[in-house]
């Protein structure tokens, strides 16, 4: 029914996002690892009665795009890179379980700090994960994770601190339930700069 379509259309879209971020991703041997370092997401999620917690960790790396892209971004004082952050979590609360996901994602940055010394960002991401929670809804343990969230980095640190929204379901691809689930996380990362930032 409409419901149904409605459902294969969302999934359409995630997947042509995430090739689409694919597409843009220039050859090895041109790109330029911005940083790298560990991340810890601490989440909560509230379902059928039951709260559930999700103290992640995992690690991300950056890189950019061409200099083309950055000279034309820069000229309203933004910067366009793109990361893949793999995450791991214990699942505690109403069932105790883990569960394991893989973001790709692009992350729009200010070019000059705020303040002296914070650089705000907003980024978005879909990828794939693995839930061992049951009896919920969800309908499948494997499900699409919608990310996007927004913070900030103190860019004389390497520390950054946002906050993230993440909706995670199947679209009604491989069964009827398909309820999802929302989660709001507080995010901390630590980055280790391999490269100059953007002057």
């Amino acid at each position: 029914g409409r419901r149904r379509s409605a459902r294969r259309a969302t999934a359409a879209v995630g997947l042509v996002t995430v090739l689409g971020l694919a597409a843009t991703v220039p050859p090895a041997s041109a790109l330029e690892l911005r940083d790298h370092g560990p991340t810890v997401a601490f989440g909560y999620a509230r379902k059928s009665g039951e709260d559930f917690y999700f103290p992640s960790v995992g690690w991300r790396w950056r890189w950019g795009f061409c200099d083309a892209v950055d000279r034309i971004l820069a000229k309203v004082g933004t910067d366009l890179s793109w990361y893949v952050e793999p995450l791991v979590a214990p699942v505690f609360g109403g069932q105790d379980t883990i569960e394991v996901q893989v973001v790709p994602g692009l992350r729009f940055e200010a070019v000059e700090p705020w303040l002296g010394t914070a650089v705000p960002y907003l980024e978005g991401g879909i990828g794939l994960m693995y839930t061992g929670l049951d009896d919920i809804g969800l309908g499948s343990n494997i499900l699409f994770s919608d990310n996007v969230g927004l913070g900030f980095t103190l860019r004389d640190s390497g520390w950054s601190f946002g906050y993230r929204y993440r909706h995670s379901s199947h679209a009604g691809l491989w069964a009827e339930t398909n309820s999802g689930l929302d989660a709001h996380y507080i995010t901390v990362r630590y980055d280790l700069r391999s490269t100059p930032a953007n002057p």
